[in-house]
């Protein structure tokens, strides 16, 4: 998906793959250590991404996922 300004899917997509990156490169599983920071930053990310959508939604605007 190509990011673009109006497509909060774009945004949350690109912060994924590039926490994917982290996630295999950086903190590899198995370690309790790297586990439980990766458990912090999917629970982040959840809470991001649904405050991104409870805001889009209560300003009655919804992200275009096909831009």
């Amino acid at each position: 998906m190509k990011l673009t300004y109006d497509n909060y899917n774009s945004w949350l997509e690109t912060i994924w793959n590039a926490l994917e990156g982290y996630r295999e490169d950086c903190i590899p599983e198995g370690n309790e250590k790297y586990d439980d920071e990766w458990s912090d930053i999917c629970t982040a990310m959840a809470w991001l991404t649904e405050h991104v959508y409870t805001l889009e939604d209560s300003l009655g605007r919804h992200s275009n996922s096909s831009k």
